[in-house]
């Protein structure tokens, strides 16, 4: 992996693609992120490497769901069963059960690297990404600032490549997709919707709070309610947390509805493809020999956090620090604590559940990076959900990578100024029919903070730039 630089005078071409298209984060009017001059670039060999790891993601959820639907029925430990399931209501866990007995998997994925090149490692498989129309847009106005050439070549082009899984659910040539996304999104989405107008598909982004609303049921068809109150037959429906806002018996007939062909979901209704915890499964004794070492290579080693048994032994092996040892030693979550600071940063806490408050936006996700009486606060929280809830929750070596990459301000395009930046390089996959899933695009997101996304555009008391940038992904080519 490596960051190729251009002239900033493409920053101009690349703004103004953003604010014509209204490629905004947010409700604002205003491009609210750095901007950068440059792309992600990859090796040939990379992106092979790349395109074999989501076969591997996609055995790795296969193979959870198997376990999954083995201790639904008794043959597997109930705890599998228990976190599968935890914080769902009756009528989710019957439509869970439904599309996992049914074998229904996503053709659509978001897989997360904090870190490329001769060691990659993945924090999370998204198997809904944020929205697709933003994500999107933005690898098109690259492809159109900047113009590939003998050296480099585009990843791929997502918007054509979501536009044909979107198709192959439809019946007709009249497709009609609706995307259930939250309010910061919409603005992106219409970007989506007016490039496949003209294609004969019809893409109604909803703010999903307004499902129970805007998605109705007739005689077991389902059909969505536009802005100009008309109704269309739905074909193909994108979105996870619509479904809180839905009457749960709905959830069912939409679940039957996907088994018979009538409609496809992105992600189907199967709860496993909105968790964590299974990150853990490769590298839980009882079932390594289900995984390849290639998952065990490329996830960032993941440790269920118990309140009765705490194991941190692979926690240990795993991280480069002088003081790893003392993780052996840990009895209790909340003892944690009282580890050196430094070793106490080299740490990540994720709630690992596919409800709830903290599964999702990056709300369940810590560091304990700051004082022992902050860290212990942290803890004694996590402690609480997983002794009182029984929430899952996990915990990963934090992977402290950087890159030098140059950004401006968007108020701001001539003055560019490198900065040392985390990298969240998201490589998105799809499945089209009974293929192998295959890379159709990619954005590279780099920014100052250890999390990397949400930081708004600015200046900090020290004088250093803060916020994120997106950049495309492209492939660098033997001449």
């Amino acid at each position: 992996m490596d960051i190729g630089h251009y002239d900033k005078n493409v920053l101009t071409k690349l703004y103004n693609f953003f604010v014509e298209n209204n490629l905004i984060y947010g409700m604002g009017t205003e491009y609210n992120s750095l901007l950068t001059p440059s792309s992600t670039l990859l090796e040939v060999a990379e992106v092979n490497e790349i395109s074999n790891d989501l076969k591997e993601l996609w055995k790795l959820y296969s193979t959870w769901n198997t376990l999954y639907l083995k201790s639904v029925a008794g043959e597997a430990p109930p705890w599998i069963r228990e976190y599968s399931e935890y914080g769902m209501a009756p009528e989710e866990i019957e439509a869970s059960r439904l599309c996992s007995a049914g074998g229904l998997e996503p053709r659509l994925c978001r897989v997360d690297y904090v870190c490329l090149g001769s060691k990659r490692s993945i924090a999370e498989i998204q198997w809904k990404t944020g929205g697709p129309g933003l994500f999107f847009g933005i690898s098109d106005a690259y492809s159109k600032a900047i113009p590939s050439d003998a050296k480099n070549e585009y990843l791929g082009m997502p918007t054509e490549s979501f536009y044909n899984v979107i198709v192959q659910a439809g019946n007709n040539n009249q497709t009609v997709a609706v995307n259930l996304v939250r309010d910061v999104w919409l603005n992106g989405e219409a970007y989506l919707e007016r490039a496949y107008r003209d294609r004969g598909l019809t893409y109604i982004p909803i703010e999903r709070r307004e499902s129970h609303r805007r998605i109705i049921e007739r005689n077991n068809v389902y059909f969505a309610i536009d802005d100009k109150n008309k109704s269309h037959e739905i074909d193909f429906i994108n979105g996870q947390g619509f479904t809180q806002f839905l009457p749960k018996k709905r959830l069912i007939g939409l679940a039957q509805a996907t088994l018979e062909g009538k409609i496809w979901i992105e992600t189907p209704l199967n709860y496993i493809y909105r968790q964590k915890w299974g990150l853990s499964l490769p590298f839980v004794k009882e079932y390594r020999a289900l995984f390849s070492d290639r998952l065990r290579d490329i996830i960032i080693p993941t440790a269920l956090l118990s309140d009765s048994h705490l194991d941190l032994s692979l926690i240990s092996a795993n991280l480069e620090h002088p003081l790893r040892d003392e993780l052996l030693d840990v009895q209790s979550i909340a003892r944690l604590a009282d580890l050196p600071t430094s070793l106490r940063k080299a740490l990540v806490l994720k709630c690992g559940a596919g409800t709830g408050e903290f599964y999702s936006d990056g709300k369940g996700v810590f560091r304990l990076s700051g004082s022992r009486s902050s860290a212990l606060r942290i803890l004694e929280f996590i402690e609480g959900r997983i002794k009182i809830r029984g929430e899952p929750w996990i915990i990963q070596p934090f992977i402290d990578s950087t890159h030098s990459i140059p950004v401006s301000l968007p108020w701001a395009l001539n003055n560019t100024k490198p900065i040392e930046a985390h990298a969240r390089i998201m490589i998105f996959g799809g499945r089209l029919g009974t293929k192998d899933p295959e890379i159709i695009g990619g954005l590279g997101n780099y920014g100052r903070h250890w999390k990397v996304s949400g930081r708004s555009p600015g200046v900090d008391e020290q004088g250093n730039i803060c916020g994120t940038a997106f950049n495309d992904i492209r492939v660098k080519l033997d001449n």
